[in-house]
């Protein structure tokens, strides 16, 4: 079957086609015409992240910071045990960077998750110098049969790769109730997002090539890993595509979250996952998607890069039947 996946983004008022990842000066108005460019020195401050449609282009981010915030639609929680089993758990011990306050969901992927029953704030712990904040969590019920171990152990060690690409292991995730787009780090209206309108898309997979015949990775950005993005996979319970909600009586999730991962070809990627569409409403009628989006940034290009342009291509690459 055919597949019809589309890639938008958001232009202040409405989905806009994507045609270009551009990162360059703030100090320019937005929008912009496209192909507007600003010669920005490597280290300094004032590189932008841009997305360019065929006339206009526009400012996303102001800076190359990395997430500051709740990571995406999915808060990150590492879990502090040495492992869980969805089979027979009935309880996790797990840290966050940012406040967990919600009932619902906790899921693993798109075959594992938990309903929540009660959470308990444990108070605060510091690893690595990060300060997390601790949480019992009880489930009422669960589903999958996976074991997960505790993704903190990884902190200081590069963790071992789900699927080959750069997914924590051991990590788990709540998308929580009433969740506005200025708690995220990355959302649907500062993303570049991907929607199947029709058809199942497999295998999806997000990294970056030097050039469009996506086979080599010749260039700086991509073989030192300072090309990252911050993406999830999921099926909406409701809402709106710019501002969705969950449902909390399925896995909305369709593959764990990336935070802040590296792109570089087959080396270093998002995925595998598959986006399937949802008609006429899903099961509960309210359902839409899936979609997948992300948020790109640059990360500490210093001045021991020379001046000049560093161009690659961002794919998604996937296959159908």
């Amino acid at each position: 079957m055919s597949v019809t996946l589309i890639r938008k983004f958001w232009n202040g008022s409405q989905y806009d086609d994507i045609s270009k990842i551009v990162f360059t000066s703030t100090n320019i108005d937005s929008p912009a015409a496209a192909g507007t460019r600003s010669h920005v020195l490597p280290g300094s401050p004032y590189v932008g992240t841009w997305y360019e449609a065929l006339d206009l282009q526009y400012r996303q981010k102001v800076n190359q910071n990395p997430p500051d915030k709740h990571e995406c639609l999915f808060t990150q929680i590492h879990l502090y045990q040495n492992s869980f089993n969805f089979i027979n758990g009935t309880t996790v011990t797990g840290i966050a960077k940012y406040p967990v306050t919600t009932s619902g969901m906790v899921y693993y992927d798109a075959s594992n998750n938990a309903t929540i029953s009660t959470i308990s704030y444990l108070g605060d712990t510091t690893i690595s110098g990060i300060e997390f904040k601790k949480y019992n969590i009880t489930f009422s019920a669960t589903n999958g049969d996976a074991t997960v171990s505790g993704s903190h152990y990884y902190f200081n060690t590069p963790a071992p790769p789900i699927s080959g690409s750069n997914t924590l292991p051991g990590a788990m995730y709540i998308w929580q109730e009433n969740q506005t787009n200025d708690l995220l780090w990355a959302h649907p209206k500062n993303s570049i997002i991907f929607e199947v309108e029709q058809g199942e898309a497999y295998n999806c997979r997000l990294t970056a090539w030097d050039d469009v015949t996506h086979s080599t990775i010749n260039n700086r950005l991509l073989q030192d890993r300072k090309y990252k993005v911050t993406c999830c996979a999921y099926m909406a319970g409701g809402g709106t595509k710019e501002n969705p909600v969950p449902d909390q009586s399925i896995d909305a999730m369709a593959h764990p979250p990336g935070i802040d991962v590296p792109l570089a070809g087959d080396d270093a990627y998002y995925g595998d996952f598959d986006l399937i569409h949802i008609a006429n409403g899903g099961t509960t009628g309210q359902q839409h998607g899936e979609f997948f989006y992300f948020v790109p940034r640059l990360d500490d290009v210093d001045d021991t890069y020379a001046s000049g342009n560093y161009d690659f291509v961002t794919t998604l690459h996937y296959q159908y039947t």
